[in-house]
């Protein structure tokens, strides 16, 4: 589903050149379950903003169900960021005068869905992660765990089979990040692909695998499983595995 070849993204400032992400090889198959972490700094979130077309790299390439995406226009990638990929935010990104139903249908309104349809099929996606009570509600109403359940709502509303979460539980309590987390698991088992940006071994776990990132390049592979803390994680004394 994802491949992507001896990828770079540079940033120029100045005189100087920052390297956020350095000749990265990785595929990724349909219906894995993935999480990214690494130090700050190390391109977790640059590396999900390539993969989620909201950023291009610099060179190399990027295949996406084995299209190069860098050829694209302006219009097709706006196309798959609408209806391929769903997105889910630290920051929640809700909308504050919008109610959860209204929130949740935004990008049915992109997509040019009659009104009536929207309600239904936001309502739906509501009820799918536990809110069906809060449509009505705006944001300033929502416990922040509540407010990341209706981000998601709006992620799926289009029905993408690739769902990229950047530190998903990051402003959120345990209980809270728990039901998110669950949310996130039972999208996957339906059989979505699911990439997750985390600093939390806990997120990780649940992962298949473990891409780790040093200084924009992969320093190690590792199962879900493996993940016990963030000092071993992070020992990149063995290199890249």
């Amino acid at each position: 589903m994802i491949r992507v070849e001896d990828l770079w993204r540079t940033y120029v400032m100045g005189d100087h050149e920052l390297h956020a992400l350095r000749a990265v090889n990785e595929e990724i198959a349909d219906g894995e379950h993935v999480a990214i972490m690494g130090p700050s700094g190390s391109g977790k979130s640059t590396l999900l903003n390539v993969i989620g077309c909201l950023d291009s790299p610099t060179r190399g390439r990027y295949l996406l169900d084995g299209e190069d995406v860098a050829g694209l226009s302006d219009e097709a990638l706006a196309d798959i960021r609408l209806r391929r990929i769903g997105f889910i935010f630290q920051s929640f990104h809700l909308i504050p005068r919008l109610s959860a139903r209204e929130n949740v249908a935004l990008p049915l309104v992109f997509a040019g869905i009659p009104a009536a349809e929207r309600r239904a099929r936001a309502d739906r996606a509501l009820e799918a992660v536990g809110l069906a009570d809060r449509a009505g509600h705006r944001p300033n109403e929502l416990s922040g765990g509540q407010k990341q359940r209706v981000a998601i709502a709006r992620a799926t509303i289009m029905g993408p089979r690739l769902l990229l979460a950047d530190e998903p539980t990051g402003n959120l309590d345990s209980r809270s990040g728990t039901q998110v987390l669950d949310v996130l698991s039972a999208l996957h088992r339906e059989g979505r692909t699911l990439l997750v940006v985390t600093h939390d071994p806990a997120v990780a776990r649940r992962a298949d695998r473990v891409i780790v990132l040093r200084d924009g390049e992969i320093a190690k592979r590792v199962a879900g499983t493996d993940v016990t803390d963030l000092n071993r994680l992070f020992d990149f004394g063995g290199g890249a595995s």
